[in-house]
């Protein structure tokens, strides 16, 4: 089983769009007839795109963090398509402008960054998930003060390129690790040994190590991956949730944390009481993070939110959940929807708003993403990219609300769109419509 960090937006984002007919190749097409179709915010109808002063030179990279070759890009009226570096360049622009990626086979998905300043962008394209080109193994054994039996056993790598795990069940372990740069990195190997009770509470750790400076090479197994795990001193962390009047918490969970970004999820349960104490193992180097989710009583509304830093024999800590982004306009089932509709949503505060808008029948049909600070959009007009809007077609839209992040900029700045934190929340909901 492998050790996973907690959802990571854009994949969870890109799945939505490629179970609908989106791609993840990355294949190269033919640049698109001229169009005027720039797919402007409420706003700024003409999204920028001619008349001004800016040079704007950018990137586009799938969720892998790598180029994306030929992808079309929108700005204005102005067209143009990636290069084999995944960049792309404007002259004439005007701030604040509108960007807009489109991907028309074999899949139909368009993304919209509305309302960015910056001349420098780095866009996520949440028509294809990519692949890391990297990948090795690491193997070896652990030795442990106490038996193995009916433990929970994890090993985690940590570089700056890539941090992976896995939960080991038999010796020599088998640890699986992508990343895109070097073909050769260097990194650590953490491992942890601990026990939980029928609720998913650590009651005991009986194993820690460390084995720092590894170096490992792309498309080779290192089997010299051996630790000697030590008993580790404990200490008890104590965490106080609460979620907005009329939701519900249903799950919290903790996870230690080391400063090169391994981590350990240790502890997991559904309850629904707003106080948390778990055992931790206690060191200079170790912090924790603890998170929750809240529901509306449909079940139709969540909201993530979790808390790092927290030092081991921490008794105080607290995290409030905030009032989630929440569908507005049109009203649920709203029929005769256009690109003329003025779709609306509450904000999710200090945060950045990622709508996604995917056809509930037909796969064949094109999928839409809007990532704004605002609180207002218009579906883009794409028909001459092919991408127009179907008739008659049943649409469920999600309003996801991302924070702490002050801008669209923020997110344009490195090719991912995630909120960094201590303190960093999530929520979706959902609603629907059918087009005209």
């Amino acid at each position: 089983m492998t050790i996973r960090s907690g959802l990571a937006l854009c994949s969870a984002v890109a799945s939505l769009l490629l179970a609908c007919g989106g791609s993840g190749d990355l294949t190269a097409h033919p640049p698109p007839p001229h169009s005027d179709a720039g797919g402007g915010g409420v706003g700024n109808p003409d999204g920028g795109g001619g008349g001004g002063s800016l040079a704007v030179t950018g990137q586009v990279v799938d969720g892998a963090g790598q180029p994306v070759v030929g992808r079309i890009v929108l700005l204005g009226n102005l067209s143009t398509t990636t290069d084999v570096l995944g960049q792309f360049s404007f002259t004439g622009v005007s701030a604040p402008y509108d960007l807009t990626l489109v991907a028309t086979s074999p899949g139909k998905v368009a993304t919209l960054y509305q309302g960015l300043t910056r001349t420098d962008p780095k866009v996520l394209d949440l028509a294809t998930g990519g692949t890391l080109p990297n990948t090795a193994h690491v193997q070896g054994t652990l030795f442990g003060a106490s038996t193995f039996d009916g433990t929970n056993v994890a090993v985690v790598w940590a570089s700056p390129e890539a941090v992976a795990g896995v939960f080991v069940d038999s010796f020599p372990y088998d640890l699986g690790i992508e990343w895109a740069g070097p073909s050769t990195i260097t990194g650590t190997l953490h491992a942890l040994q601990w026990t939980v009770d029928g609720n998913g509470l650590p009651t005991a750790y009986q194993g820690i190590g460390v084995k720092n400076d590894v170096s490992l090479d792309a498309g080779t197994t290192l089997t010299t991956g051996d630790m000697n795990l030590e008993i580790p001193a404990t200490q008890t962390v104590v965490t106080t949730f609460s979620a907005p009047t009329g939701y519900t918490l249903f799950g919290r969970r903790a996870s230690v944390t080391f400063p090169d970004g391994a981590f350990f999820p240790v502890a997991s349960d559904q309850s629904s009481g707003t106080t948390f104490s778990v055992l931790v193992p206690s060191g200079a180097d170790l912090s924790v993070r603890v998170s929750t989710i809240a529901t509306n009583p449909t079940g139709s509304v969540q909201i993530f939110g979790s808390l790092a830093g927290v030092a081991p024999g921490t008794s105080d800590a607290s995290l409030a959940l905030p009032s989630p982004a929440l569908p507005v306009l049109p009203a649920p089932g709203a029929t005769g929807v256009s690109t003329t509709t003025v779709f609306s949503w509450s904000a999710l505060a200090g945060g950045v708003h990622v709508v996604l808008f995917v056809s509930a029948s037909s796969g064949s049909s094109p999928s839409f993403a809007i990532i704004t600070a605002g609180t207002s959009a218009r579906l883009p007009d794409l028909g001459s990219q092919g991408l127009g809007l179907p008739s008659s077609e049943s649409y469920q839209w999600t309003v996801i609300g991302l924070a702490p992040l002050a801008s669209v900029d923020a997110v344009a700045e490195n090719g991912t769109i995630a909120p960094e934190g201590a303190a960093v929340f999530e929520s979706i909901a959902d609603s629907s419509f059918t087009t005209r």
